[in-house]
């Protein structure tokens, strides 16, 4: 895979990720921005870098660490309060803001990249795309 340089550069985006947040095992709390070797999306296949996964309102971050797809084709849909308390939400502040690669529209295709990369639910194509940026 050979990604050209200027989309690249087209598609990296400024953000300001003030007060985006985390929710994290409370067993890690003491360690917010910690990271470790994950098996995600956009997680190195050689191991080669770690990822941060931040969300910009608690909701998102409840939705993607807890939730995910644990519902898919059940009828009945709840958390007991227990679970969350193994949780904490963690208030994440940057003084500057960052460059992300925004994928989130045409990015991939203007790429080259299967739309996998970034929708399936198989994950390897994500991980290659990564390696390679």
């Amino acid at each position: 895979m050979t990604l050209d340089k200027a989309v690249l550069q087209r598609l990296a985006v400024r953000a300001d990720v003030t007060d985006y947040v985390r929710i994290i095992s409370r067993a890690h709390a003491a360690t917010p921005l910690g990271m470790g070797f994950g098996k995600t999306r956009f997680s190195s296949p050689r191991d080669k870098f770690r990822l941060l996964y931040l969300a910009q309102d608690p909701a998102t971050a409840i939705a993607e660490t807890i939730v995910r797809d644990r519902f898919q084709g059940k009828a009945e849909r709840l958390i007991l309060r227990e679970e969350f308390d193994r949780y904490s939400i963690a208030v994440i502040r940057n003084p500057n803001p960052l460059f992300l690669l925004d994928l989130r529209y045409e990015g991939a295709n203007l790429l080259g990249v299967s739309t996998d990369a970034i929708r399936a639910r198989a994950q390897t194509s994500g991980r290659r795309l990564s390696q390679e940026i």
